[in-house]
């Protein structure tokens, strides 16, 4: 508790302590953190979550006095953070894209675009946003975790000189230091029911659906997996309903255990 506080100290421990018997995988705290001069008692009261926490500071873990501050960049290793995309430049850096994939080789566009499954107005988008994501893992893993020396494309038409120009990097840190702690196998036992707009311009349902059936596939497992999809044009563009609908069928399977349906949602 910080100082000035109705709520028993005890209450807020009870609160950590059950955060961390549920074991979640991460933890997000949501600033204020601290409304006191330090941050010293919500480090004690969080100490048990502090491996699996990320944070975003508020006005008074800014303003409050350099010292607070400091606690919180030692603690978090926020020397260098995270500074996200302003979106006011993104479609303006979106159509500087465009312009420069169209005036190097706009049949190599799109054939990139088809391959991909995309409007080839989505294509710079969609480039924008997965560089961002690379930029993002290989600065939270210290190095680059992909490797695509070995890799052979196909699929776009002259696959012979896509090859010969596509960038080849090796990676230089083990892509485990990022996503070792999540299950990639589909070695699921609980039910799952995923649900995915019919196009996607950022995550086509080839990588977001198809991919991981195959996997729960190769387990076993496709009594815990079903699959239901939306007329929705762009990324998670599922209506209240839609969400809804899934939401309810997926408690009914839960709680009957009667597997839940796949197919089109309305």
């Amino acid at each position: 508790n910080q100082p000035g506080s109705n709520i028993p100290k005890t209450n807020t421990q009870n609160t950590v302590s059950n955060m961390e018997n549920k074991d979640p995988e991460l933890v997000l705290a949501l600033g204020d953190l601290s409304y006191h001069s330090t941050a010293d008692c919500w480090f004690d009261t969080m100490s048990p979550l502090k491996g699996k926490m990320m944070i975003t500071l508020g006005y008074h873990d800014i303003k409050d006095g350099e010292s607070k501050m400091n606690q919180y960049v030692k603690s978090f290793d926020l020397n260098k953070p995270y500074q996200p995309q302003n979106p006011r430049t993104m479609f303006t850096r979106s159509k500087e894209i465009k312009k420069a994939i169209f005036a190097k080789d706009s049949v190599l566009a799109v054939a990139f675009a088809k391959k991909f499954d995309l409007k080839i107005d989505d294509l710079p988008m969609a480039l924008f946003f997965n560089e961002n994501v690379l930029r993002d893992n290989a600065q939270k893993a210290g190095g680059n975790p992909f490797d695509n020396t070995n890799t052979l494309y196909s699929g776009f038409g002259n696959d012979l000189e896509v090859n010969k120009k596509a960038e080849r990097l090796a990676a230089t840190v083990s892509a485990d230091k990022l996503f070792g702690k999540y299950d990639r196998t589909g070695n699921i036992n609980k039910p799952v029911l995923a649900m995915h707009t019919i196009y996607d311009q950022l995550i086509p349902p080839t990588y977001g659906i198809v991919n991981f059936e195959n996997m729960v596939h190769k387990q076993g497992k496709d009594q815990y997996f079903t699959v239901k999809y939306t007329n929705g044009q762009a990324h998670c563009q599922f209506t209240p309903q839609q969400t809804a609908v899934a939401f309810d069928e997926l408690r009914a399977w839960v709680k009957t255990g009667v597997k839940a349906k796949a197919g089109f949602v309305e």
